[in-house]
């Protein structure tokens, strides 16, 4: 069959930006599977699922408990690259997306005559300042302009193989087991995480 690229999409509470930020990243892959942490889901579910390439979409409280640790991990990443394998196999292309994150590159070149089979790339993070004030009226993606870069090595990309598995409770290291080659992308993944005072408050609660 023919190799395709896959996004495992990991949502939490981002309904302010995900339309746009799913928009932008689903255009580099074939189909993607996303876990979705947002309480209540209802906006982001119909976000989600009403988009042409999603292949499949469950709640983080439909991760089963065993083997998985209650809490979502890095490791719940398994459950999207199971459902992934069920359907189309192994031999693809992973893209690790995340509702606050915007690729802005095509990340099918790094892919072309590459003998790497994972990437990392920087993500510089974007703030409000203070002194500018919050627009409510105003998207988020488009009142937000400082940025702290060059930004964070962080594991973005990968060929699946039979080898690549994540353990159910790793955390905090986005990067699978079983992997041969990993090299930086030339290119940037921008970060916000950091949006309304609103999203802030949110965050803040739930971690």
């Amino acid at each position: 069959g023919m190799t395709e690229f896959v996004g495992l999409l990991m949502v939490n509470h981002e309904d302010d930006i995900l339309e746009r930020t799913l928009h932008q990243n689903a255009q580099w892959v074939d189909r993607f599977y996303a876990l979705d942490g947002t309480v209540p889901n209802g906006y982001s579910r119909n976000v989600i699922t009403s988009h042409s390439k999603c292949a499949g979409y469950w709640t983080d409280d439909q991760v089963p408990s065993p083997p998985f640790p209650p809490r979502p991990t890095d490791g719940y990443r398994q459950f999207l690259l199971d459902r992934c394998f069920e359907d189309i196999g192994i031999d693809h292309w992973f893209l690790l997306l995340h509702a606050d994150e915007w690729w802005g590159m095509n990340p099918r070149k790094l892919t072309e005559r590459t003998k790497h089979d994972g990437f990392v790339f920087e993500l510089p993070f974007f703030v409000p300042r203070l002194e500018d004030g919050w627009d409510e009226h105003t998207h988020p993606l488009d009142q937000l302009r400082w940025r702290f870069g060059p930004g964070w090595p962080e594991f973005r990309m990968f060929r699946g193989n039979p080898n690549v598995e994540y353990h159910p409770t790793q955390h905090f290291n986005t990067r699978p087991m079983g992997l041969v080659s990993v090299a930086v992308a030339p290119h940037r993944i921008l970060h916000y995480p950091f949006r309304s005072p609103g999203v802030q408050r949110e965050r803040a609660r739930l971690h």
